[in-house]
């Protein structure tokens, strides 16, 4: 058998080559390697990225001025889901509607969203307002 020449096909074996030329010939089909096509780009963008990975705990302002503490990925989203006839708002607010949240937090994940939500539930009323209120102040 040969010795392989620098510079000459690394693929020694015949059945080595195929292989190449197979995953070769399958990541032009399926486009893989190279730069992300800039439709893509823009989903993979830090930006992106991060603003998809944040969570947030809010506290929504119901009809009968009862409170509500909860977490999400996307607060207008929740927000409309609380709002409407579907299964994704939560059971206990239905006949409280409409809801409006008031309150926003942002957390790096959803553990730390929860640990925050426990605790801001442990939490009597006039706290929770004061948090509330607080805010309020903040984005006037």
């Amino acid at each position: 058998m040969e010795e392989d020449v620098e510079g000459s096909n690394p693929f020694s074996h015949p059945k080595q080559a195929l292989v190449a030329q197979r995953i070769e010939r399958l990541s032009s089909e399926q486009k893989v390697g190279g730069s992300i096509p800039s439709e893509r780009a823009e989903q993979f963008s830090s930006e992106n990225f991060l603003r998809k990975r944040m969570w947030y705990l809010y506290i929504a302002k119901c009809a009968d001025d009862t409170l509500y503490t909860g977490i999400t990925t996307d607060v207008t989203r929740r927000e409309f889901e609380h709002n409407t006839d579907n299964t994704h708002g939560a059971k206990s607010l239905r006949h409280k509607r409409p809801i409006r949240i008031v309150y926003t937090e942002r957390h790096k994940s959803q553990s730390e969203a929860r640990i925050r939500e426990a605790e801001i539930k442990g939490w009597k009323r006039k706290y929770k307002l004061r948090l509330i209120e607080k805010f309020t102040v903040l984005i006037r």
